[in-house]
């Protein structure tokens, strides 16, 4: 396999994995929110310390300008508050808000389905090579 390969089969990974999640009830059915939302919002749901913008662009490797727009739109949908902090005034805490909770709980169980569905057939040994790669890869392209 050569590299072309590999990069047209990750892109077709993540094309067939991003189909996927829109099967998810919770985000076929509700408008509110997109695949990278709920990625977003089970960050901010399942982080024990405070979350802001910087460790959303960074967790994701995802421009300024794009998560900017991603959290306003989450925001008005109801799915998270942004709060400005005491010690710093620039500074605004995001938080999740019940009704981002409660869709964070729904998109959760199917996420777990879906983990099941990728990595049925493969043993624990195949799973660690193929994180192992995949992070090998992840550095190669951030070079």
């Amino acid at each position: 396999m050569t590299s072309a390969e590999i990069g047209k089969t990750i892109k077709l990974l993540s094309n067939y994995l991003n189909r996927r999640l829109l099967q998810i009830p919770a985000i076929k059915n509700q408008q509110d929110i997109t695949p990278v939302q709920g990625m977003i919002l089970g960050f901010i749901v399942e982080e024990e310390s405070d979350i802001f913008q910087k460790d959303i662009e960074q967790t994701f490797t995802l421009r300024r300008s794009t998560v900017s727009g991603v959290l306003s739109s989450m925001e008005e949908a109801g799915l998270i508050i942004r709060e400005r902090v005491e010690s710093d005034a620039r500074l605004r805490k995001i938080t999740a808000t019940e009704k981002g909770k409660k869709q964070h709980s729904l998109i959760k169980s199917e996420l777990s389905a879906i983990e099941y569905q990728i990595t049925a057939g493969l043993s624990d040994e195949e799973i660690t090579a193929f994180l192992h790669t995949a992070e090998k890869i992840k550095r190669n392209l951030l070079q």
